[in-house]
């Protein structure tokens, strides 16, 4: 039975290797269409994702983590998740056992060394083979590089609530578009204040604050992609590039330029 996508505009991928039961190190590289999305599912081992052309999204019930290019999302073992590709991009998958890697309870997302990236991209080559010992020896190394990963949750706290949650999933999706509280509140079939109390309830954080981080979050995948300031305000939003550049200054310390130069 095909699972129904969070995402209206996105089309289920064949599901392959869904439900992983095998407990070793394994590593694949697939390359997938634009607006496909992967089911609820879980893995016996952690999961480490990531693409180097393309953004994808990690979701559980409760949170959604944007994953732009050059960055990993970590996959606690067990988790049940989904993954959605925004666009056509090759994705790289590191099932590994958890024993002796940072250990997240809930999904993280890091920065993918180079190191990282040649040997995963050599070793899910299908057109080599490689000698036991030497795989051995390049997946220790991998595991090594991992264990220095600093990650982090940055994660979107979701409401549960149907109502709230669709509104939610349409400002991550959309997060320049412009309609206030209320007007959601009609396309979804509530009052606003009700609306308003479940966000602030569910998320820990007011509607308005809620939509900003997930603008200043859309703002940091953008950022380090390369996008120049101008276009990621007005990506996520925000009509005026010196508003901006005060409330991204007053979340991280440092202005969106910097940001970027910084993270590079």
């Amino acid at each position: 039975m095909q699972a129904t996508s969070p995402h209206p505009r996105l089309q289920s991928a064949t599901a392959t290797a869904l439900d992983d039961h095998d407990p070793g190190f394994r590593i694949s590289a697939d390359r997938y269409g634009a607006n496909q999305f992967f089911p609820p599912h879980t893995h016996a081992t952690l999961q480490v994702v990531f693409s180097l052309d393309g953004s994808l999204t990690a979701s559980t019930l409760c949170s959604e983590w944007r994953v732009p290019p050059q960055s990993m999302v970590w996959i606690p073992p067990h988790k049940q998740h989904g993954l959605a590709v925004a666009q056509n991009c090759r994705i790289f998958s590191i099932h590994c056992p958890p024993e002796g890697l940072p250990a997240p309870s809930d999904c993280s997302v890091s920065q993918v060394s180079p190191l990282v990236v040649e040997l995963v991209a050599y070793l899910a080559r299908t057109d080599r083979t490689v000698d036991p010992a030497r795989q051995a020896h390049l997946e220790s190394l991998i595991r090594e590089e991992l264990q220095g990963a600093d990650t982090a949750p940055h994660g979107m706290p979701l409401p549960l609530d149907r109502r709230a949650a669709r509104v939610a999933r349409a400002i991550l999706a959309e997060p320049a578009d412009p309609r206030t509280l209320q007007e959601w509140a009609g396309e979804v079939g509530a009052c606003e204040r009700t609306l308003s109390r479940v966000f602030e309830r569910q998320t820990g954080l007011t509607f308005k604050k809620w939509q900003q981080k997930s603008r200043l979050q859309c703002a940091v995948g953008l950022l380090r992609h390369g996008t120049p300031v101008t276009e990621v305000a007005l990506t996520v939003g925000y009509e005026s590039v010196s508003a901006f550049i005060s409330i991204f200054r007053k979340e991280y310390g440092v202005t969106p330029g910097m940001y970027g130069v910084t993270r590079h």
